[in-house]
């Protein structure tokens, strides 16, 4: 049966071994014979080890948040921001730092962030990029496929009595053991039905929180209690884990797929501002400084009308 709907594929693998690639001299004998080496036991390569390897070097347990950016005229274009250099309040005045010099101080830059799912395609180490391919995150998909498992537990017959089956903690809880256990096909293992169940309608709950959720902490700015939200909901991944793609990861030809964000780009409203504020000023000292020198109000005022174009150009450009 599929008691660990949503679990990261990374958590399984963390446990477990498998070869996938040739045989090398440093190798190892299965109980089969066969004998696998120890690229082998780390998993298939994936397309961003040597990126990732460098930041295992620095740190085992290096970890980073994942944007999609626009580079140029192109989409795709991975960015990685260390959750160790994610300040006290990180927002989207400080992704924009991220995007380059241009886009730090142009008018159009990042608006705001979307949750998105993310796939490297490839790394170019000469220009030191990052190609990657996303997709929108499907809620309606999720919950549908939560309401489906917590159907299915439900129709065993299970009963659960409120608020019983915790403590005053929140903690799963039963004096006298549970009641209604299952075995887990899967795992080869009993389990609660109770405890599994509750789980589930917390995932489903989670689910319809997390746009809200993560739309509040970046319009409020990302804080420790934001970062660790990120973690607890996989948009944070470690370095090490994306070395190597394992199980039905390396089962498939385009890798791990990752929590991520993509940049929204956009007019920013404070530069456009001051850019017309600047532009109406310049345009009427040029007139008032045009008419005073000779003595017509309509050569002042051709003159004027011809800076503000030519700053109209500048904002629209």
């Amino acid at each position: 049966m599929e008691r660990d709907v949503g679990q990261s594929t990374a958590n399984i693998a963390s446990n477990h071994a498998q070869p996938v690639s040739p045989v090398s001299e440093h190798s190892t004998t299965t109980q089969q014979g066969r004998q696998i080496t120890e690229l082998e036991m780390e998993g298939k390569p994936s397309v961003i080890r040597a990126y990732c390897r460098r930041h295992v070097a620095d740190c085992d347990d290096k970890e980073a948040i994942w944007f999609c950016m626009q580079r140029g005229l192109n989409w795709g274009v991975a960015k990685d921001v260390h959750s160790t250099s994610v300040s006290k309040k990180f927002g989207i005045d400080e992704l924009r730092k991220y995007n380059g010099w241009w886009k730090r101080h142009s008018m159009f830059s990042a608006v705001g962030v979307k949750e998105v799912k993310m796939r490297f395609t490839s790394f170019d180490k000469a220009l030191n990029e990052i190609q990657v391919v996303i997709m929108d995150f499907d809620y309606d998909s999720i919950t549908r496929d939560l309401n489906h498992y917590i159907q299915r537990e439900v129709e065993k017959g299970v009963h659960i009595d409120g608020d019983s089956a915790v403590d005053i903690m929140g903690i799963f809880n039963h004096p006298d053991g549970c009641h209604n256990e299952g075995y887990d096909e899967f795992g080869g293992d009993m389990y609660c039905i109770d405890e599994h169940i509750m789980e589930l309608r917390q995932r489903k709950e989670n689910a319809e929180w997390l746009p809200s959720m993560l739309e509040f902490y970046w319009q409020n700015g990302i804080d420790d209690k934001g970062l660790k939200f990120l973690k607890s909901n996989d948009f944070v991944v470690a370095y090490r884990s994306l070395q190597y793609d394992r199980f039905t990861d390396a089962a498939n030809p385009y890798g791990r797929t990752i929590n991520a964000f993509k940049v929204i780009e956009g007019w920013h409203p404070r530069y456009m501002l001051c850019l017309f504020a600047g532009s109406t000023f310049c345009s009427l000292c040029i007139v008032a400084l045009v008419t005073t020198i000779n003595g017509s109000f309509e050569i002042g005022f051709t003159a004027g009308s011809y800076a503000l174009a030519l700053a109209t150009m500048i904002f629209a450009y």
